[in-house]
C-alpha cells in the first residue's frame, strides 16, 4: 500500500467497531493530510496482534498512530511498529495510537519505529494518555523539535493525563530528544 492521499485520513480501515486482528502491512508509504493510522483512523472494538511496516507522512494536524490514530475505547492489544513517522504539523502521535481516551486500552505493545515530529504530544507508544497503558515497550528513538507548555514528548506515552491515564509496568530504551517537556517514560 502506497499512497499520497489529498484528503484528510488514511488507513486500512476508516473505523473499527469489531475486531481486527492478525493483519500484517508491509512495505508500505502513506503520505496524509490529517488522521494517519497503518490499520484504523479511530478504534471503539479490538485490535490484535498486527504488525505495521509502513512510513506514515503527516502534514495537517491529526491523530496518528503506527496501528490507531485516535483509540476511542476498547482494546488494542500485542501489536507492534516498525516504521518511521514523520509529522510536519501539530497533532497527537504514537508509535502505537496518537491518543488514547477513557475505556481504552494499549496492552502488550512494542514500538520499535522513528518518530519525528514539528510539535505535538508525541510517545513510543501513545501521543496522549487518558486510557490505560499497560505492559508495553518502545525502543524506537523520539524527536519532538518545538515543545510547548502544553506538549509533551516520552519514551511510552507523550502526555498522561492525571485523572483518568494510567501506565502500567512499560519500558521504553528508545533515546527522546526535544527542546522543552520530555521524559524517558
Amino acid at each position: 500500500m502506497n499512497r499520497t492521499e489529498s484528503s484528510d485520513n488514511f488507513e486500512l480501515f476508516r473505523n473499527n467497531a469489531g475486531t481486527v486482528k492478525n493483519v500484517v502491512i508491509k512495505d508500505s508509504k502513506i503520505v496524509s493530510k490529517g488522521y494517519c493510522a497503518g490499520i484504523a483512523a479511530k478504534n471503539d472494538g479490538t485490535i490484535i496482534n498486527c504488525i505495521s511496516y509502513m512510513d506514515l507522512e503527516v502534514t495537517a494536524k491529526g491523530y496518528v498512530g503506527g496501528i490507531v490514530g485516535q483509540h476511542n475505547k476498547g482494546t488494542i492489544s500485542k501489536c507492534q511498529f516498525h516504521g518511521t513517522i514523520k509529522v510536519t504539523a501539530d497533532g497527537l502521535t504514537g508509535g502505537i495510537t496518537g491518543a488514547s481516551y477513557d475505556g481504552s486500552v494499549v496492552e502488550y505493545c512494542l514500538n520499535t519505529g522513528v518518530i519525528n515530529s514539528a510539535t505535538g504530544n508525541v510517545g513510543g507508544i501513545v501521543g496522549r494518555c487518558r486510557g490505560i497503558t499497560r505492559g508495553c515497550k518502545n525502543t524506537g528513538n523520539l524527536t519532538l523539535n518545538k515543545a510547548t507548555q502544553w506538549t509533551g514528548n516520552g519514551g511510552v506515552v507523550g502526555r498522561c493525563d492525571n485523572k483518568t491515564g494510567k501506565i502500567i509496568a512499560c519500558v521504553n530504551t528508545g533515546t527522546v530528544t526535544g527542546d522543552a517537556g520530555f521524559g524517558g517514560v
